[in-house]
């Protein structure tokens, strides 16, 4: 099932999927390797860590939106002085979370004072986590888990050989994000609110979200921009281009024609 109208909105919304690959070309920016691919004049894809996600940017008439936040406040931060050094202005508008896991939004707070738009049910499971720990925990734990595995690939490897680069860098995000997440995190729910869809204006650009929720997460958002023939999936796909049509977060009803526009 797919609900591209165009081989090209299909590339561009499997492009900007979580975990895609940076594409030949990007650019490298400072702070964590992350690396910006421009899609058009006011549109950019910044990736960054070992998952490689993911952060549209788009420089409106009326400022720069961005979807997505990152891992922690401090990635967070690292990918917003990318944005701003790429389009050469600082007036963030609007900040968009696609869905509530916390690569996409547990940097929400390095955006303080920039108004946060999602769904009703992202907003719930954001506040579920504030008051819950135990809903976070396995959250918490990736980037301990990560290094955990860093280090058994290091044993494995031959001592005479050179430092890794890439798992150099891995490791140094890791541990940034795990001295973030030691510090506390400052949830940041959305302050813009949405049942079913939501049409922001930005003057030459318009951004359309429909919460579909109960995919990949509980809070599944698709996010179009018709004027740059983008669509935005989340993690609806993976990088090996498949749908996330099972798991824990998975719809319990019948996988229906019916069913499906009506979540759309």
């Amino acid at each position: 099932m797919s609900i591209c109208r165009s081989s090209f909105l299909c590339a561009a919304a499997l492009f900007l999927a979580a975990g895609a690959s940076s594409p030949a070309g990007a650019q490298p920016a400072p702070g964590f390797g992350i690396t910006v691919h421009r899609l058009s004049p006011r549109a950019a894809v910044f990736n960054v860590g070992p998952w490689d996600n993911a952060y549209l940017a788009l420089a409106t008439e009326k400022g720069i939106v961005v979807v997505d936040s990152g891992f922690s406040k401090t990635v967070a931060q690292a990918v917003r002085a990318a944005i701003q050094a790429e389009f050469k202005r600082s007036d963030f508008a609007f900040l968009i979370n696609s869905h509530e896991h916390s690569d996409h939004i547990f940097g929400n707070s390095a955006y303080s004072g920039v108004p946060v738009a999602g769904s009703d049910l992202l907003r719930a499971a954001v506040l579920r986590m504030k008051s819950d720990p135990t809903t976070i925990a396995a959250r918490l734990a990736i980037p301990e888990q990560s290094l955990a595995r860093l280090q058994q690939d290091r044993l494995k490897k031959d001592p005479k050989l050179p430092e890794n680069r890439e798992a150099a860098q891995a490791e140094k995000f890791w541990k940034t994000v795990q001295a973030d997440y030691a510090a506390g995190i400052d949830f940041v729910p959305p302050s813009v609110t949405f049942d079913r869809r939501l049409a922001l204006d930005f003057g030459d650009v318009s951004v359309h979200l429909f919460s579909f929720g109960h995919w990949h997460s509980v809070a599944d958002t698709i996010i179009s921009v018709p004027e740059e023939g983008i669509v935005r999936m989340g993690a609806l796909f993976s990088a090996g281009l498949l749908p996330a049509v099972g798991g824990p977060y998975a719809p319990k009803e019948a996988l229906t024609a019916a069913n499906v526009n009506k979540r759309i």
